[in-house]
């Protein structure tokens, strides 16, 4: 879904080509990952917690006093894992990730929007594009996502870089048979006024 940004950035003289964001199975593994690491640090604190109720029956007459201590402590570390942190994991994931970064490729330009609440909108005129590479990782390849990356006349580095792609040699090839119609339409136009 395109976001209002992005669509008051896109003139009516400008056609739209192709509109993506971050690859579902990135952001998927991405929130498996997560939520594994999550999961692993309450198992952690659970045994923890479970460590010091078995070293206080040793230790204390008042055993059932601090057990229930613990037991209630475990009891708000469950919920606050379980109300707070699951749910922000996944609402950050699957809805900020998302939003955060766009692109776009209309018939005149590229446009990369970072950011939801603080946003940042770059524009990269076809004209000026000097480059365009595709890189992946062991998980990139396994997931079939990757980064491209675009070079534009008079900038030191990359311009903008679009991380975690779906298909990013086909984005390319897109990319460059926009790029090339887009020239041979100024040259025919320039062709024409002379």
């Amino acid at each position: 879904m395109m976001s209002k940004i992005i669509k008051k950035t896109i003139s009516e003289q400008e056609e739209l080509k192709q509109y993506f964001s971050l690859s579902n199975r990135y952001i998927n593994i991405k929130i498996s990952f997560i939520l594994l690491k999550w999961i692993f640090i309450f198992i952690i604190l659970s045994l923890v917690l479970f460590f010091i109720i078995e070293a206080q029956f040793f230790v204390s007459s008042e055993y059932n006093d601090i057990n229930n201590q613990i037991f209630k402590l475990w009891e708000i570390i469950a919920l606050i894992f379980s109300l707070i942190i699951i749910p922000a994991i996944i609402i950050f994931n699957v809805f900020y990730l998302k939003i955060s970064n766009e692109f776009v490729f209309t018939d005149k330009r590229i446009l990369v929007k970072k950011g939801w609440i603080e946003t940042k909108v770059k524009t990269i005129y076809y004209n000026r594009i000097t480059d365009i590479s595709v890189s992946q990782n062991v998980l990139d390849r396994i997931i079939k996502t990757g980064t491209i990356s675009i070079s534009t006349a008079g900038s030191d580095g990359y311009e903008a870089v679009l991380l975690h792609i779906k298909d990013p040699y086909q984005i390319k090839k897109d990319l460059y048979n926009i790029k090339m119609d887009y020239q041979k339409k100024h040259l025919s136009q320039t062709d024409e006024g002379e």
